[in-house]
């Protein structure tokens, strides 16, 4: 049921004003246990993962025909996030390959899809929950790949691994400086913090460490000050414009040094080099692909596939063996070749509704949820310019990105009710 909070307890005696927010309700343990396990077969391939994963759907969607109300509403309010997913379906029409075209469409609608269900029935605190087990069945299920992190470990490379466990990290920290979280969960989410991070600096790379770090003394850093500060009128757009003025002044006076090369050492300081260990190779060849058919593209799931001459080639030049389904390690660039400058128009409105939405709501009531969704969101984005799991369907790590936004608009958040008068007397 919902509750009456306040942003402070009233001190003192006498008649005091304080701001009254209205909690959403909880939901059964069943239904966050049901989520839990469903977003701990997207977090990581486990044995036997493809037939549980459509049984897990069979239940969802059973479960979002038992809240269709909440969910339509949701669906409608997050109408840009679909339509991508939908073109995609389509593009079965135009594509080399139609099956796969029809099927790949099919499964990111669901992978959009199945958090609007989630956020149309439970809060953000109660979903960073569920990521929190998952995340933390993770950490246990890793640990067997002890030493083997540097080329992945339970994932297809290190990268993926170091992703998962820096979004790990924020989901250990977040509960851990939850006050109105359990104490149970909260001492466990302090357990698996350090291991999380240790598993990231095993996977030796630079660019997660940095933002796991940054991430994490950040998120500390919130709870501890920011908090408080927020409640502060108007201090959250007087703290969001001095920051984007000191990067732009901070960038001017370092551009102005002769000689700068401000690329080249800042990838030089992630362990990159200025190919981005060969990712700019791919670009230019997904480039050339891409102005074959500009503004459909090939088809969704039309180009890796054994029979395309080039998608081999590029195995070859990779030494991969044949049939391997690479990346072009760009997000951006897999929607160019496979769905055209329209897909790419649409991507873009998709990207642009979930950035929105995140930044919104994390202008209203500070909480340490909506900062690590907004840390999330940033790290997210500049992620898909270099890898492409962005784009995969029914990826935990994807739905998390969608999680947050979707939080923003549904009716399952914190309501601001308004000032609200309290009489207070001295204790006896």
């Amino acid at each position: 049921m919902s509750t009456m909070v306040y942003d402070r307890a009233p001190i003192g005696s006498g008649v005091q004003y304080v701001e009254a927010y209205e909690e959403p309700r909880d939901v059964p343990l069943w239904e966050q246990a049901g989520i839990s396990i469903w977003l701990l077969f997207t977090y990581v391939e486990l044995p036997g993962a493809s037939p549980v994963r459509y049984l897990l759907l069979f239940g969802i969607l059973a479960y979002a025909a038992m809240n269709y109300r909440a969910v339509t509403a949701l669906v409608l309010k997050a109408w840009p996030i679909f339509l991508l997913p939908i073109f995609g379906i389509f593009s079965f029409v135009w594509a080399d390959y139609p099956q796969a075209a029809f099927r790949g469409g099919l499964l990111y609608l669901i992978t959009v899809f199945v958090p609007a269900v989630f956020a149309a029935r439970v809060s953000l605190r109660v979903l960073l929950r569920c990521y929190f087990f998952a995340a933390a069945a993770t950490v246990l299920w890793a640990l067997q790949w002890w030493g083997e992190f540097n080329i992945g470990g339970p994932y297809a490379s290190k990268n993926y691994l170091a992703l998962h466990m820096t979004f790990a990290a924020f989901f250990f920290v977040t509960r851990a400086f939850d006050q109105q979280e359990h104490p149970p969960i909260r001492a466990l989410a302090l357990l698996f913090l350090p291991l999380s991070l240790l598993m990231i600096y095993e996977a030796n790379s630079a660019t997660a460490t940095v933002m796991s770090l940054g991430g994490v003394l950040g998120l500390i850093m919130v709870r501890l000050f920011w908090l408080n500060l927020a409640s502060m009128q108007y201090m959250k757009s007087i703290v969001l414009l001095l920051s984007l003025s000191l990067v732009i002044v901070g960038s001017l006076i370092f551009l102005s040094y002769p000689g700068a090369t401000p690329i080249d050492d800042f990838l030089a300081m992630v362990g990159k080099d200025s190919t981005l260990t060969g990712r700019t190779t791919m670009w230019s060849i997904a480039e050339v692909f891409a102005e074959d058919r500009p503004m459909f593209g090939v088809g969704l799931g039309s180009f890796w596939q054994d029979a395309v001459g080039a998608a081999q080639t590029i195995n070859e030049n990779d030494h991969k063996p044949a049939g391997t389904h690479l990346t072009f390690h760009s997000s951006y660039w897999e929607v160019r070749v496979h769905l055209g400058l329209i897909g790419l128009g649409l991507y873009l409105i998709m990207l642009g509704w979930v950035g929105f939405q995140v930044v919104r709501q994390w202008l209203g009531p500070a909480s340490v949820e909506t900062s690590a969704i907004l840390v999330i969101t940033v790290i997210t984005l500049a992620w898909s310019f270099t890898e492409s799991w962005l784009w995969l369907p029914l990826n935990g790590a994807t739905m998390l990105f969608f999680i947050g936004a979707l939080a923003a608009v549904s009716s399952q958040k914190r309501q601001y009710l308004g000032r609200a008068k309290v009489q207070t007397a001295e204790a006896a």
